[in-house]
């Protein structure tokens, strides 16, 4: 049985994995790691989701805090709630339907993972021994869209023209929260697959695979659009299609995300999977950016450690230093619009002059021994490392890559680059070669 607690969060099978009574003792856990008072409880539609969170503010309020419940919302409006208080979303974001999970936040927008926290609160939970209360907690109900929404309105101040976008929610969390944020903008807008549904019946919710996009390029393609974007089920991740129906890459728009800040700040946070045009373009600005490990509670540190303005991995996670050094899938969308009303270029325009390597979507592989096949690189590759910071990052002249383990799944993330599509191809044959042997 796969282990719940992962490097970034908590997901697994339900009920294999995570069920209502791993729920129950995990709100205890939460309660007595963090000293928590009052932790605010938010949830995506998985079906689990219901069952999992009544479990959860049992565990929660039977160790003292009080419980606020704001209901079906996203990751983002929660990290939103994070600013003054601890929270934890029920959501297994763009896993397949059979699985759950939960996402912790600390007050003061801290996202807890292994090396941040999470591992306190396994220990605490396997211990599986409590303290006793004088008092068991309350749960109070709120709405926290309208708050969320004001918020990241206020970070873009633009005059937005009547652009059409097509927007694919995939059955998850957008559908209620994207027309909010466009509520009152001059934007015209559609939505596909709008009704929050767990059982993620059109698509997976998972942007970063291109089989996920297809409907939505294909309806591009026939219709009159400016804009195409994908969210995953919980929205802290989107991707951007083009007005001819092809998928931008995630580090071309974290180019255009550092643009329209560059006034301000120009210095960026990129992971180690990005590529290399967001360094040369950054610098082309006159500013710096600042290599992190994959994975969003791995991010912020190295944002505030450095003071940048925006970061963003090729996952289609984009966090924002206006926005407590969280990503919010729908100020990205909301940035992207104002810079096409504000150049009045399509965003293919915006998009070319950044597609000066040879790159390819992110390759997973699945190799049952992931430590010898990264060895295996390594030996190879030996006068050609760039950096061991997460995994390995390697230089090798006309091609380069980051190579590591998935912080979520059993595979290893390749991520390859080379100056033409001959060497490209050429290096990804090579790492496959060498993670077989």
């Amino acid at each position: 049985m796969a282990e719940p607690f992962k490097s970034y969060d908590i997901r697994g099978i339900y009920p294999k994995e995570i069920d209502e009574n791993f729920a129950y003792k995990l709100g205890r856990a939460i309660v007595v790691a963090l000293k928590s008072s009052k932790i605010v409880v938010g949830r995506d539609c998985r079906l689990s989701s219901p069952a999992l969170t009544k479990s959860l503010i049992y565990g929660i309020t039977d160790q003292g805090a009080d419980v606020v419940d704001i209901g079906l919302t996203s990751t983002p409006v929660c990290f939103f709630e994070a600013e003054k208080n601890d929270v934890v979303m029920v959501s297994a974001s763009h896993n397949p339907p059979e699985y759950n999970g939960f996402k912790i936040t600390q007050k003061g927008v801290i996202k807890l993972g292994k090396e941040t926290g999470l591992k306190k609160i396994e220990d605490i939970y396997r211990a599986d021994e409590f303290p006793d209360v004088d008092k068991k907690g309350n749960v109070v109900e709120k709405d926290a869209v309208k708050s969320y929404v004001e918020k990241i309105r206020s970070i873009v101040k633009a005059d937005f023209k009547p652009l059409k976008v097509l927007i694919d929610t995939g059955n998850g969390m957008g559908g209620l929260i994207v027309p909010e944020v466009l509520k009152g903008l001059p934007v015209k807008y559609e939505i596909m697959f709008k009704e929050p549904d767990g059982r993620f019946p059109n698509h997976m919710p998972n942007p970063t695979k291109p089989e996920n996009t297809k409907d939505l390029q294909d309806k591009i393609k026939k219709g009159n659009y400016d804009l195409g974007a994908a969210y995953d089920a919980d929205c802290d991740r989107i991707f951007f299609i083009d007005e001819t129906g092809e998928r931008i890459r995630a580090d071309h728009i974290l180019v255009l995300l550092a643009q329209f800040f560059s006034k301000r700040s120009k210095r960026v946070a990129r992971t180690v999977s990005v590529s290399r045009i967001v360094k040369d373009k950054v610098e082309e600005m006159g500013g710096v950016t600042f290599l992190s490990k994959v994975g969003h509670a791995n991010i912020p540190p190295v944002m505030k450690k450095n003071d940048c303005i925006v970061a963003g991995e090729v996952s289609g996670h984009f966090l924002f230093k206006d926005f407590n050094f969280a990503e919010s899938g729908d100020l990205a969308l909301l940035i992207i619009l104002a810079l096409l009303s504000e150049t009045g270029k399509k965003i293919s325009e915006l998009v070319a002059p950044l597609k000066k390597y040879a790159t390819s979507e992110e390759i997973n592989l699945k190799v049952d021994d992931q430590d010898k096949a990264l060895e295996n690189i390594k030996n190879y590759f030996k006068d050609k490392i760039d950096n061991e910071l997460d995994g390995l990052s390697i230089d090798a002249g006309p091609c380069w890559f980051n190579i590591r383990k998935s912080g979520t799944e059993p595979l290893l993330r390749f991520n390859p680059e080379a100056v033409d599509e001959e060497h490209l191809k050429e290096c990804i044959k090579k790492v496959k070669e060498l993670v077989k042997t």
